[in-house]
């Protein structure tokens, strides 16, 4: 008679939270060492085995009906309504249009304007460059990207200027870093109760941003300062697929949300490049290794994996699947961690450190599959090409420029979608290049 394998065990949310309150993000990987890496949570399953993550990614099934969670935002969170949340007609209505723009050949295509604009905007920063918070820095720079290669639209515009801003507040309000104000906590609890007061502020703050962007959206429509009259823009054609009113507004929106990931990542890369001179020197020089891979892919990849930009990643299940050994069926809520997945050191070795040259060697191959900061199968990052080629372009404009030095490195918060926890001050000093030996 065969053995029956033990029953999984069940993580606590009080725990989970305690873990997560006491580690910071190394929380998240302190999770699995408490409860392994397939627990059950909340009435779904965890699973931070690298082979069940490409199979929960890639199966298609599994990706056909968007999660209670993207439910739940998409429906009642103001503003919030966009791809991400969508699925079947809905998602597909936005799918294409927006696949126009974030083909790899359309991006290529665009990447000589972007370094220009990248170029003359890091151009005009003083030579010795400081500033209290690195983050808002970056993020500048990054609406302004937004605003003319993801919006097609003219920054100097007065009214194209207000709309970046109310775009800016409003994902600011988002990401309050009072939990009282948050839903995405991973350790939620009953007590959350209480703090409905404070969420239902921040929902009627989310509003008020929105319906501010209702109006500007709907000028913006009727007066068209597009910066390229030629170009389609994200306004130009989701509003030609059918996208009118609050959906319009709402897309755009969850766009430019989705978009600030990347000033995040570059944020995050710079910060850790200030205390790692001897890879702004190869990054400067683009040492490649025989692998191919250049010291910025490296330094792309190392800060993804040190700094995922979202803390979960939800699925529900299409059909029955085998999770750590048990058997969970469809309609199952599916999560995988993807802090836990970077950082376990059975698979990476020094997992904790910042070490972009592990790119430049072998990676074992279930380090490789536990990687997935773009996913992959039918719901992956659509603009992860655009993403790759910002982050390339903004860091190679700043650090041809400058050495950057900073007190500390990055601290994250435990949100599901982390930001960091406290301002970066930042110093920029003239690029100190070395002669050739």
């Amino acid at each position: 008679m065969s053995s029956v394998r033990s029953k999984l065990p069940t993580a606590d949310p009080a725990t989970v939270g305690a873990l997560l309150a006491a580690h910071g993000d190394a929380g998240w990987l302190a999770v699995t060492q408490r409860y392994g890496r397939v627990f059950r949570y909340r009435g779904g399953v965890v699973t931070c085995e690298p082979d069940e993550l490409q199979a929960l990614l890639s199966t298609r099934e599994h990706t056909r009906r968007r999660p209670a969670t993207h439910r739940f935002a998409d429906r009642f969170v103001p503003g919030a309504a966009g791809i991400l949340f969508k699925e079947g007609d809905a998602w597909k209505q936005r799918l294409r249009p927006l696949m126009m723009g974030f083909q790899p050949q359309a991006v290529e295509a665009e990447e000589a304007r972007l370094r220009d604009l990248v170029e003359r905007y890091v151009g005009q920063w003083p030579a010795t460059h400081t500033g209290p918070d690195l983050f808002a820095e970056v993020t500048a720079l990054g609406l302004k990207i937004a605003l003319v290669h993801g919006y097609n639209l003219d920054p100097s515009d007065p009214v194209v200027q207000d709309f970046g801003a109310v775009l800016v507040s409003y994902k600011r309000a988002t990401m309050d870093p009072n939990p009282r104000r948050r839903l995405d906590e991973f350790g939620l609890r009953w007590r959350k109760a209480f703090d409905l007061p404070w969420v239902a502020a921040a929902f009627y703050d989310f509003h008020r941003h929105v319906r501010r962007l209702d109006g500007l959206v709907a000028e913006l429509r009727r007066r068209g300062p597009w910066a390229d009259p030629v170009r389609q823009g994200w306004i130009q054609t989701l509003a030609a697929a059918g996208l009118r009113g609050r959906a319009l507004t709402s897309e755009l929106n969850h766009l430019y949300g989705a978009f600030t990931a990347a000033d995040y990542t570059a944020t995050c890369a710079l910060a850790e490049l200030a205390h790692a001179p001897q890879w702004v020197a190869r990054l400067r020089r683009a040492d490649a290794s025989q692998s191919g891979i250049d010291a910025v892919e490296a330094v792309l990849r190392e800060t993804s994996r040190r700094y995922p930009v979202a803390m979960v990643i939800y699925r529900e299940l299409g059909k029955a699947m085998t999770l750590g050994g048990e058997s969970f069926p469809a309609g199952t809520l599916a999560m995988a961690l993807p802090y836990a997945l970077h950082h376990d050191p059975a698979w990476w070795d020094r997992p904790a450190v910042y070490d972009p040259g592990r790119w430049q060697g072998e990676l074992p191959p279930r380090a490789l599959a536990a990687y997935e900061p773009f996913l992959k199968g039918p719901r992956r990052c659509i603009g992860q090409d655009f993403a790759r080629q910002q982050l390339r372009v903004v860091l190679e404009a700043i650090l041809r420029r400058y050495d950057p030095h900073l007190g500390a490195r990055p601290q994250v918060n435990t949100f599901i979608v982390p930001r960091l926890a406290e301002p970066l001050a930042f110093r920029f000093e003239p690029a100190r290049v070395s002669n050739p030996s």
